[in-house]
């Protein structure tokens, strides 16, 4: 009966030490703590990582790269979340997902991001960060070239903001939306000579800008 039971006891340690052994196809599984975690997260292995935020930034990864908003949700810190939610958002271009976002600075992200990829001043709206939403208007303003919407910046940063487009379409009468009575003809000064159009110079009301846009034209 001993000897029974002790080569039971034998073929159980046998047994437990197969059951240990070290899998030949984890190339990760020989090594140690951060270094193991980091070859897991390399692979894509997220479930072996040890360390929570490590593997919530492995788990955000394989999301991305299956393009998976669903995948987010195994994710335990809500800021990696959602930067998860956000990066898939931009990825499949899906307002919604930014509705889902419980984090303000990732929801703000993902509606400025939205807005501009998309151009859609809608989105900027729906920023809460105050530079962040002036921003993204700002943006939308130039890239559609439409002065109306500088009205949501700031009284400076609206001025600036008409100039330009007035500068990069060519259009004078953009140059009318300014604010300034002299900033509106510095707009029409740098406007004429863009187009060439000595017309233009008689639109501006100061005197001195007038004389230096007309010398333009004569000089040539």
């Amino acid at each position: 009966m001993k000897q029974m039971i002790i080569i039971m006891v034998i073929a159980l340690a046998i047994m437990l030490v197969g059951c240990t052994e070290i899998d030949p196809n984890d190339e990760c599984a020989g090594l140690e703590g951060i270094s193991k975690d980091n070859c897991y997260l390399e692979s894509l292995k997220c479930s072996k990582i040890e360390q929570e935020t490590l593997r919530d930034n492995c788990v955000a990864e394989m999301a991305k790269t299956q393009e998976d908003v669903s995948v987010c949700d195994l994710i335990v810190g809500n800021l990696t979340k959602g930067y998860c939610q956000e990066q898939i958002a931009e990825l499949t271009n899906n307002p919604e997902i930014c509705e889902q976002i419980t984090d303000s600075y990732w929801a703000d992200n993902c509606n400025y991001h939205l807005g501009m990829n998309n151009n859609q001043a809608g989105y900027c709206a729906l920023v809460g960060n105050d530079n962040q939403r002036k921003e993204c208007y700002n943006e939308v303003a130039l890239t559609l070239q439409e002065p109306l919407l500088c009205e949501f910046l700031g009284e400076v940063e609206q001025e600036r903001c008409i100039f330009t487009i007035a500068k990069e379409s060519v259009n004078v009468e953009t140059c009318n939306l300014l604010s300034s009575g002299i900033n509106r003809d510095a707009c029409r000064l740098k406007v004429a000579k863009l187009s060439e159009n000595q017309e233009y110079c008689e639109l501006i009301g100061f005197d001195q800008i007038k004389e230096s846009c007309l010398e333009h034209f004569v000089e040539e």
